[in-house]
């Protein structure tokens, strides 16, 4: 287990320092991403289209909910990048753990563009690709070990 349900309500956080610095620089990278409001390709599975076949009702709705959806990833970054060192976290700040690990999880699920027709596991080693698809596994199990965490 890489989190822990303590009986006091709180997670253990069970990381090593290089998972932690991993982490740490993963949710830096996307938060200054998003802070900077730039169309990346790659965020797009953050912000999937509510109204695909209108555009027009697509960017009514964009309007209306797209700086509260980037404000709320960035308070989940942030929440991991003040406690990434930490020992244990609060359950609240688990669930936004919960929200940052996904939303980098997404994003770089996109830039591999892992899919339901391409299994991420099934990359050679000798593939430049092959260091960010051991990332993208690190982040499932994590996700995986948090979720399993908070449901105890």
């Amino acid at each position: 287990m890489i989190f822990k349900a303590r009986r006091n309500g709180t997670i253990q956080l069970q990381l090593d320092p290089v998972a932690r610095d991993l982490i740490g620089r993963a949710c830096v990278e996307l938060r200054d991403t998003l802070q900077e409001g730039t169309e990346e390709p790659a965020l797009r599975r953050l912000f999937p289209a509510a109204y695909a076949d209108d555009p027009s009702r697509q960017r009514a709705y964009e309007s209306l909910v797209h700086d509260d959806l980037v404000d709320s990833r960035v308070r989940a970054l942030d929440t991991v990048i003040a406690t990434v060192d930490d020992d244990a976290i609060s359950r609240e700040q688990a669930e936004q753990w919960m929200q940052a690990l996904n939303a980098v999880r997404l994003t770089l699920g996109t830039q591999l563009d892992v899919s339901e027709d391409r299994d991420p596991y099934d990359i050679a080693e000798d593939d430049p690709r092959f260091p960010q698809f051991l990332v993208y596994d690190l982040l499932s199990a994590l996700l995986g070990s948090l979720i399993a965490a908070v449901q105890r």
